[in-house]
Formats: C-alpha cells, sequence, structure tokens
C-alpha cells in the first residue's frame, strides 16, 4: 500500500510501506555500527524526551510492564539458583517455565503451611547434595523457606517453629 505524500507526483510516494521496511531491515543490518552511534547520539542529547516518553508508555501500558518484570524476576531468581546450584556442583537443572508450573501446580501455596507461596525451596538441601531439578523443587512462603534453611525435611519438621 502506497502513502500519500504531497511532496511526490500523483500523490503519493514511490515505495510501498513493506518495501520501505524491508530497505530499513536491510540498512540497519549492513550499518549497525552507524546505526548503534546514531541512536546513542540522540538518546544522550534528548535524555529528558526519551525518558518521558518511556514514562508515558510505562503508564500506558501496565499490565505489560508488570508481566515483564514479573517474568524476568523469575528468570533472574532461576538464574541465581543454577549457579549456586552449579558451584556446590549439584545435579539436575531447571527453567523459569518449569517454576511457574510448580507453583501454579500447588496452586501457589506454601506446601508446609498452605499459606502464599513466595519462594521455591528445595526438598533435599543443595548444600546436602539435594539436586536441582523441577523434582525437588516446592513453593513456599518465606517464613517457612527461611527457617528451613539447609535442614533436611524431617529433622525441619519435627523441630519447627509453629505459627502462632
Amino acid at each position: 500500500m502506497f502513502t500519500r505524500c504531497s511532496l511526490y507526483r500523483g500523490g503519493y510516494k514511490t515505495w510501498c510501506r513493506g518495501c520501505v521496511g524491508e530497505y530499513g531491515r536491510q540498512f540497519k543490518a549492513a550499518n549497525s555500527d552507524r546505526v548503534k552511534a546514531a541512536n546513542s547520539r540522540y538518546r544522550n542529547e534528548n535524555r529528558a524526551r526519551v525518558q518521558a516518553a518511556k514514562a508515558l508508555w510505562k503508564r500506558n501500558n501496565r499490565a505489560k510492564e508488570e508481566a515483564y518484570r514479573a517474568r524476568t524476576r523469575t528468570q533472574a531468581k532461576v538464574r541465581a539458583t543454577r549457579r549456586k546450584a552449579r558451584l556446590l556442583g549439584a545435579p539436575g537443572t531447571h527453567t523459569a517455565a518449569d517454576v511457574c508450573n510448580i507453583v501454579d501446580g500447588y496452586c501457589g501455596l506454601c506446601v508446609y503451611c498452605l499459606g502464599r507461596a513466595e519462594q521455591i525451596d528445595h526438598v533435599e538441601p543443595l548444600a546436602r547434595g539435594g539436586s536441582n531439578g523441577p523434582e525437588n523443587l516446592v513453593p513456599a512462603c518465606k517464613h517457612c523457606n527461611i527457617s528451613k534453611k539447609d535442614k533436611p525435611l524431617l529433622l525441619w519438621l519435627v523441630t519447627r517453629p509453629r505459627a502462632a
């Protein structure tokens, strides 16, 4: 589809929108350093305008912003847990999708006290040779997860502090 433009003879641009887009993609691919430098220069010269545009987008797209934050927060936690497991030499691995499936499987409840699950717990702690795979993960509230620390499950169940 050709776009209207009074500067062109006949009132239409000579390239359709699809061709203009394709040309732009090819130009960016061929001149990526030049495009990055121009974008960086623009952001530095128009810092306030760029920040205002970002703030406006966030205000108009709150649901997308919250979903993005939740997704990246879960991914960051998974990366940190995987790193810890690697350092301890623990077998197994899990993804952010595995964590979401585990939490959904328990309806977002702590497996120990049935409160709201805020964290993921390793049933057999990594420090005691437990796996980092999804089969060793359960949702837990912050209180239960912190009090359990690296204790084996049965020992913790016998000695755990009871909520009043």
